[in-house]
């Protein structure tokens, strides 16, 4: 909840430093006006686009944001899979391992539940990917493990031929890699 916190935090910093820039002018200029812009953008996304809870049931995945409610159901789902690892790089799975989709499929499987067991491949938080190859975030950072034993259970009962990314790593202290 820290990272859903920080992005409202943000989007009103930005949009307060531009109200200030406004206020010091007297007047309008460009300058304040694109960081107001700016700052907008953040809110709405935001408000639309950051998860604030995740269901998982018969009927498909459900996310809920500030201001909207998405669903989406299993015939639409191709896939679940990791975001980028949560140093900030912007890596998807898709350059090293061919997607979400085939994270499963490739080497990197265990061969018996097809649950994809490289560490790159299970830093990040979870992501959903539809048929048309949209991805959509579930979760900023990993989930605990009994989540991951929660979710994974219900991809088995609601959608058994789905690919699930394998569980978040965890350092050998019991703490968060």
């Amino acid at each position: 909840m820290a990272f859903v916190a920080i992005s409202y935090i943000s989007a009103a910093l930005v949009i307060a430093l531009a109200t200030l820039g406004f206020v010091n002018a007297g007047g309008f200029l460009l300058l304040p006006f694109f960081i107001m812009l700016f700052g907008l953008f953040l809110a709405l996304v935001a408000v639309l686009d950051v998860p604030l809870r995740v269901v998982v049931g018969e009927t498909g995945v459900e996310r809920r944001c500030l201001l909207r409610h998405h669903r989406l159901p299993w015939d639409r789902v191709a896939a679940f899979g990791r975001s980028s690892s949560e140093s900030g790089v912007r890596r998807y799975l898709k350059s090293k391992t061919g997607g979400a989709r085939t994270a499963a499929r490739s080497g990197k499987d265990d061969g018996k539940s097809g649950v994809a067991t490289d560490k790159k491949a299970t830093k990040g938080g979870l992501v959903v990917e539809d048929v048309r190859r949209r991805r959509y975030l579930l979760s900023f950072g990993r989930e605990r493990p009994d989540e991951y034993a929660l979710l994974a259970e219900a991809v088995a009962t609601y959608a058994p031929g789905l690919s699930m990314p394998g569980p978040p790593f965890y350092s050998k202290r019991g703490g968060r890699l």
